[in-house]
């Protein structure tokens, strides 16, 4: 008896063990955040993609941001097993010169300080978390910063005033080459022959060249180094230049004047002598398979030839080697490249971020980032929780979720720094949907928009005030300042279940600012025509389980525990200052809340199967001894 009621007990446990209140990602969604129908069908797209749970949320902002937007996995630990995140890592961080850094103080938490000021010409060596934060895809899921991951091959969306608005402002800005055009205008020729995203080529100029005073560029690259070695300078204007004690002449110096290197190609060197050398030599040696078309010399000897030489080498030998994004060209990691984790066309570890900036202006202050864009986003087995900013988001460096300050509210609710979403789904039998909330951005706002099932942006009537920012303290729920209430006409969709979500545009456009954004989103919802949706049941489970669980070693890691304490430190400050209200949408931190309710539950059933064992076994023994003492007494 006491086998049995003991056997039945343990069933008991388990099955209400099974029945305890776990919940998936996708139901502590659905019910907490209200996710819409065809969000909860798009984060599962993105699951049976690959992208795990940490990627999946800033994915889903940015497609109701820009819908024509496409995200596809490179799924690095899948395309080679030896490729975890701590091996990429390793082997991106064991060269003190492969990620350099400004040598300029605002910049010193990003120091490996155990290689002293100047690594390199100004440069210095990037510290470990420095290079974690860069390595991370996840710290940059934004509308600006995720330009790094976009496909560099060609599309016919992009125009000439796309890439004149990517050099705007530069020496290139309307100015003529030798050949008689634009530089716009031959750049975007050249990235169409080439099958290269031209404003690609556009930022990339601009940032190798900068005010365009180079030698490298000046067309007396060999008046520069002869300078250097008649002189033998070792160091001008904070620089290094360690020119050489012998080896050169004046006339092998001077035969390098007349020729031109645009995106720098091999400069490189400790020291601008060997750089500008370096350079130099791969202008003289150019481009050989267009010596003949060229009058028989493959020399940079002008600057379109520059342009069209140093455009077809970086096709060549980095976008069709599985470089084809600017992230992969810093951190050479697809296992397919023939180069992993040297042939690296950048140094400079902000290069890839500060060149997608570019391009974003380029297409924001033009109104172009709703085109179809295609981005590839490297995802490694055993990351970890998260690679916070070492800088504590004070330079140039931080990620443009943080720089960017807005605030939404929908009703009287209290303004958060998160996209709403409705909970459940709104009746629009009567023809129409009430689309109604407020927002401030710290630049002003335009205006806001709303689309439709991802369909075409539609202005939003609405008070807007440009100049009223998020940064005046007298702005409530109630404040009528940038808000709108409107009644939008949903009477010639057809019956079914909807998403309505709406925007705010900002003031990019005239203020230009590099910590704006060009828009964002303010809230989602859905809605629904004909009879009630039942209501929807989407795993959120994904490749992440089976196939990026982070291993016991690896959790135990360095990197992990590093990551985990500098996080604490930046969550610690950012909560004393008031810069942190809310969790970040990307958090995957309801796993916790979820683990421990499950844990709290199975304690529950555990004590008071326990309870229930110790009490039967209390009258068994009861019933045995009153049965011995009545043989006894017969």
């Amino acid at each position: 008896m006491f086998k049995r009621s003991t056997a039945l007990i343990l069933t008991l446990l388990l099955v209400m063990t099974s029945l305890s209140p776990f919940r998936t990602e996708a139901d502590a969604a659905s019910s907490d955040l209200g996710y819409t129908y065809a969000d909860l069908e798009y984060m599962q797209e993105l699951s049976e993609k690959g992208f795990p749970k940490s990627y999946i949320l800033p994915l889903l902002e940015l497609h109701n941001l820009h819908p024509q937007w496409v995200f596809e996995p490179l799924l690095i630990t899948k395309l080679n097993p030896t490729y975890t995140w701590s091996h990429v890592f390793y082997q991106e961080s064991r060269d003190p010169e492969t990620n350099l850094v400004s040598a300029s103080d605002s910049f010193r938490s990003y120091w490996d300080t155990k290689y002293g000021a100047d690594f390199d010409s100004g440069w210095c060596s990037a510290n470990d978390a420095c290079v974690r934060y860069f390595l991370d895809p996840r710290n940059f899921l934004n509308e600006k910063d995720i330009f790094q991951f976009e496909d560099l091959a060609f599309h016919e969306s992009i125009t000439v005033d796309n890439v004149a608005s990517a050099i705007e402002g530069s020496f290139m800005a309307d100015a003529y080459l030798e050949n008689g055009k634009t530089y716009a205008e031959y750049i975007y020729e050249v990235g169409k022959e080439l099958n290269v995203n031209p404003l690609h080529l556009a930022s990339r100029m601009r940032q190798e060249q900068g005010s365009g005073s180079s030698a490298l560029i000046s067309g007396y690259g060999g008046d520069k180094l002869w300078y250097y070695y008649e002189n033998q300078i070792q160091e001008e204007n904070d620089h290094i230049i360690n020119t050489p004690s012998g080896g050169y002449s004046e006339e092998l110096l001077l035969m390098y004047n007349g020729y031109y290197n645009f995106f720098n190609i091999e400069a490189a060197g400790t020291g601008y002598f060997q750089i500008y050398l370096g350079g130099m030599k791969e202008a003289l040696n150019g481009t050989p398979h267009m010596a003949e078309e060229w009058g028989g010399s493959p020399s940079w000897n002008t600057l379109w030839k520059s342009i069209y030489g140093g455009a077809y080498k970086i096709k060549n030998k980095y976008i069709d080697d599985h470089q084809n994004t600017l992230y992969l060209q810093k951190f050479n990691v697809d296992p397919r490249s023939g180069r992993n984790f040297w042939g690296q066309y950048m140094q400079n570890i902000g290069a890839a971020l500060s060149e997608a900036r570019t391009v974003y202006g380029s297409l924001a202050s033009k109104g172009a980032l709703d085109m179809g864009i295609n981005f590839l986003i490297p995802v490694y087995k055993g990351m970890p929780e998260e690679c916070p900013d070492p800088g504590r988001n004070a330079t140039s460096y931080a990620p443009s979720t943080f720089k960017t300050s807005y605030k939404n509210t929908d009703g009287d609710d209290v303004l958060t720094r998160k996209t709403l979403y409705t909970e459940g789904v709104i009746d629009a039998n009567s023809g129409t949907v009430n689309v109604f909330g407020k927002s401030v951005h710290k630049y002003g706002l335009l205006g806001f928009e709303y689309s439709i099932d991802g369909g075409e942006w539609t202005a939003l009537e609405g008070t807007y005030d440009a100049a009223y920012a998020a940064s005046n303290r007298l702005y409530t729920a109630h404040t009528e300042v940038n808000a709108f209430d409107v009644n939008v006409d949903v009477s010639a969709l057809e019956d079914g279940v909807h998403k309505i979500a709406v925007r705010a545009l900002t003031r990019y456009g005239s203020a230009k600012k590099t910590t704006d954004c060009y828009s964002y989103l303010v809230t989602v919802s859905s809605f629904y025509k004909g009879e009630e949706p039942a209501t929807p049941s989407f795993s959120y489970e994904g490749i992440e389980d089976e196939e990026f669980e982070q291993s016991e070693e690896e959790s135990k890691s360095p990197v992990t525990e590093s990551s985990e304490e500098a996080s604490e430190d930046a969550e610690s400050e950012a909560l004393e200052s008031g810069e942190l209200s809310v969790p970040s949408v990307g958090s995957d931190k309801t796993d916790n809340s979820v683990t421990t309710a499950v844990a709290c539950v199975v304690i529950a059933v555990i004590v008071a199967a326990s309870v229930v064992l110790i009490i039967m076994k209390r009258k068994t023994l009861k019933k045995i001894r009153e049965k011995e003492n009545s043989n006894k007494n017969q």
